[in-house]
């Protein structure tokens, strides 16, 4: 095992994974806020732990859909759901380029 590099690779998608929520996720829409830039850091380490350990587009989405109502205070409608199912095939295409060793977007 080489821990400094799977280190690396934990921030380098930690990091993707904070843009993706913050860019195109953004439930509250803050996206062009820079001083909300951290809004949704907290959920960053569970959807890096989702995806390191293989989570589909489904249960990234759930996730997501459920922070958003339950979490944040949303309600819940079916262009939400949509959107985090969006979203959820973004992570999971980025996070797969990231353990091919390949850059994206």
């Amino acid at each position: 095992m080489n821990e400094p590099r799977d280190r690396a690779r934990v921030l380098e998608v930690s990091r993707r994974v904070g843009e993706i929520l913050h860019y195109f996720w953004d439930p509250i829409g803050v996206a062009r806020v820079p001083q909300a830039r951290d809004e949704y850091e907290a959920y960053v380490p569970r959807v890096t732990s989702m995806l390191m350990q293989g989570a589909g587009a489904e249960e990234l989405a759930a996730f997501l859909t459920r922070t958003a109502t339950e979490t944040i205070g949303l309600s819940e409608t079916p262009e939400g759901a949509a959107h985090s199912k969006d979203v959820a095939e973004l992570l999971i295409e980025h996070f797969t380029a990231l353990a091919a060793g390949h850059e994206t977007g």
